[in-house]
């Protein structure tokens, strides 16, 4: 049986990296805005 513990570990390990992707997205959206005139 799978304890709570480690069900917290895996999720942990597997939403840090979308985390980081999520990060760089929005990076990239947000100068995408910047060059298209908007947030001016």
């Amino acid at each position: 049986m799978i304890t709570s513990a480690k069900k917290r570990l895996r999720r942990t390990a597997i939403s840090q990296p979308q985390q980081a992707e999520a990060a760089k997205l929005d990076t990239a959206i947000a100068a995408n805005l910047k060059e298209l005139g908007y947030g001016e």
